[in-house]
């Protein structure tokens, strides 16, 4: 009977009849893997909103602080005016956004232009408790790994109102 199953197994294949078990350290191994996965630390947790209150405004930014390389992601930014804002204008550091390509930004700026330190993005003017949330949805580039850092701020024309420094870790 053992020559007729070794005739219908194709040749370089053996039959085994033995059972394997995983070892514990197989198990440990695995479940650190997921166990940091799940965790966030490698990407991918909810994203916690960062608040700055000044006397004009406040300026809320709900964005992820840790990314994977190639990721897509969206940053929210809320500014609630405390009295009226005649020109808003929200400024972002180039260095925020080095190597990151921005798909989409909703409302759109009325005017939007590049300055040595960033790019300066003016809205429509905002009265006393009045609130706009911006929706930016953007996308590392893929080479990007390290960490970029750099400020959100809040300007009434050229008055500085208030500023918010990030940090967002790239992982690759």
């Amino acid at each position: 009977m053992a020559e007729t199953l070794a005739a219908d197994v194709p040749d370089g294949l053996e039959t085994h009849n033995e059972r394997r078990l995983p070892t514990w350290s197989g198990i440990l191994i695995l479940g650190a893997i997921v166990a940091t996965g799940a965790s966030g630390l490698l990407g991918g947790a909810p994203s916690p909103e960062i608040t700055i209150d000044s006397a004009a405004a406040k300026l809320a930014v709900k964005t992820p602080h840790i990314l994977r390389n190639g990721t897509l992601f969206e940053t929210r930014i809320r500014i609630t005016a405390h009295h009226g804002i005649a020109r808003p204008v929200v400024k972002i550091s180039e260095t925020l956004w080095q190597d990151t390509t921005i798909n989409s930004f909703i409302p759109a700026p009325s005017e939007e232009t590049v300055e040595p330190e960033g790019w300066a993005f003016t809205l429509a003017p905002l009265e006393a408790g009045q609130s706009v949330t911006l929706h930016i949805d953007g996308q590392n580039n893929p080479p990007l790994v390290g960490t970029n850092e750099g400020r959100i701020s809040l300007y009434d024309g050229d008055a500085h109102l208030v500023a918010l420094p990030l940090s967002v870790r790239i992982l690759p």
